[in-house]
């Protein structure tokens, strides 16, 4: 029988599984609670802070006996910072759970049997794998500056020194950064966004800064070939495992000549540029204008001067491609977190791709697509995980649907 537990009470449990967002969930008296930095086998002490209906949330306060696959992180902002969700957690462990997780949302979600689910492929490096940051800045009030990131659940900035998750060169820009705010106590306090990109043999560079001045492009350097993508763009942030995701979306996608490519939400035409010399034609679609310009000049570069590109909303897009009767024989879907939705479906369905790709990093979202796909004709055929965010809870899906 549950008792009814009360905030600021502490209870001992121990921790049975992970949720996918990283707390541990335990059980003290029945009662279902989730304990951030735990991970399972540890016995903990932990203090409720909050209770709704059947279940808790709670801190930790003392780790009675350590499981055997928790680690001592190696950042000393570790649970202050909001980034990191992980560390405490040996990375071999990260990758089972978060093969786990992706099992659960495509089981529980998308109402999938027998999944065609091949193991994590884990990023080469655990630490200083991220080539490109977002972080927050603070000045002025007579203060003394401040960058970093903000505080778990918070909006408190907290001042980071060195983040161990960004490229070496990434850090030291933000040092430099910091040194270019300490002039500026005068006037109000005022904080601001900047995004800091390591550049291959440049350093690395803030988003107010380009390798091609005028421009604002960043150059990336993908399977040894040259990409330009917008500075205030989106662009993969895992440099050691960006290939990888590459050779696996042409492996599931396996465009062959005279093949029609789709590629929606292609950003900066990542994966348009590799399948490109493989297909007959491209077809992408990209609401970032600066991300298209990128996109149709990495082809061009390339030597494909037939590609297209519509510019604008991807319903939009796919209804143009409508219009114009154009055959899709392949199409790679790469939507934000939020996933597709029912219009996207709905006209990409139209369109009677015999494969679809679909790259993800949410897989609650990726399994409602899919289940919707798939009561559509659509067979799930692969999931291929990529840990393209070691340290925390995030998991990157490649999904194949093919036509049945």
């Amino acid at each position: 029988m549950e008792r009814c537990r009360r905030t600021g009470e502490r209870i001992r449990m121990t921790i049975d599984s992970v949720a996918f967002g990283g707390d541990g969930v335990g059980r003290s008296d029945g009662l279902v609670t989730f304990v951030p930095f735990t991970v399972d086998g540890d016995e903990v002490m932990a203090e409720v802070t909050e209770r709704r209906g059947r279940y808790a949330r709670a801190v930790l306060r003392q780790v009675l006996s350590p499981s055997d696959h928790r680690v001592e992180p190696e950042c000393p902002y570790y649970g202050r910072c909001g980034g990191c969700s992980l560390q405490h957690v040996r990375y071999g462990h990260q990758l089972a759970l978060k093969e786990r997780h992706v099992a659960d949302s495509f089981v529980r979600i998308g109402r999938f049997s027998n999944l065609p689910l091949r193991p994590v492929i884990p990023s080469p490096r655990a630490f200083s794998y991220r080539g490109r940051a977002e972080v927050h800045v603070q000045y002025g009030g007579g203060s003394e500056a401040k960058a970093g990131f903000m505080e778990r659940g918070s909006h408190v900035l907290l001042d980071v020194e060195r983040c161990i998750l960004m490229a070496d060169s990434m850090n030291d820009a933000l040092s430099q950064l910091r040194r270019s705010l300490v002039k500026r106590k005068k006037g109000p306090v005022r904080r601001e966004e900047r995004l800091l990109w390591s550049v291959p043999d440049q350093g690395a560079l803030s988003g107010d800064a380009s390798p091609m001045p005028g421009l604002g492009r960043i150059l990336r350097v993908i399977k040894e070939t040259a990409l330009y993508v917008p500075a205030r763009g989106f662009f993969q942030a895992n440099e050691s495992l960006v290939d990888t995701l590459v050779d696996v979306v042409l492996e599931l996608a396996s465009p062959s000549a005279g093949d029609a490519i789709l590629d929606a939400y292609c950003g900066s035409g990542l994966f348009s540029r590799f399948m490109a010399p493989r297909a007959g034609s491209v077809f992408g679609i990209e609401q970032d204008r600066s991300a298209v310009s990128c996109a149709r000049e990495n082809l061009l570069r390339a030597g494909f001067h037939d590609a297209q590109f519509h510019d604008g909303d991807v319903v939009e897009g796919l209804l143009d491609a409508q219009s114009r009767r154009l055959r899709i024989d392949v199409a790679v879907l790469d939507p934000p977190r939020t996933g597709c939705g029912r219009e996207v479906l709905d006209a990409l369905v139209e369109l009677a791709p015999r494969r679809i790709v679909y790259v993800s990093c949410d897989p609650a979202t990726q399994a409602r697509d899919a289940r919707s796909l798939a009561d559509r004709g659509y067979v799930l055929a692969v999931l291929q995980p990529l840990d393209m965010f070691p340290q925390t809870s995030h998991i990157e899906v490649v999904a194949l649907l093919e036509k049945t």
